[in-house]
């Protein structure tokens, strides 16, 4: 995130630290669709997080320099790790 540094003057320490949500929720993530993949369709767990993958670089690129980080950079980023794992569209197969 070199703009965090360039346009809005962070320290890369500082601009670490703001990508630290990325790391929570891929780990959060991970650890539900385990959870989950016995008990929902994995169509609709691939679906969904197809969607939200989708839906995060919009944010982020439809974020203005005068939002705070709250308002764009901080939920494209949380949003960013919630992607389809390899592993659930080969499940798709297996159900298929």
């Amino acid at each position: 995130m070199l703009s965090l540094q360039l346009i809005q003057g962070l320290s890369p320490l500082q601009t670490s630290i703001r990508l630290l949500p990325q790391v929570i929720v891929g780990v959060v993530v991970n650890i539900l669709t385990g959870y989950l993949v016995d008990k929902v369709s994995v169509r609709v767990l691939v679906g969904s997080s197809a969607f939200i993958t989708a839906v995060a670089p919009l944010i982020l690129a439809l974020s203005r320099d005068s939002w705070s980080y709250w308002e764009g950079i901080f939920v494209g980023d949380a949003l960013a790790p919630v992607n389809p794992d390899g592993k659930l569209l080969k499940r798709i197969y297996w159900e298929g």
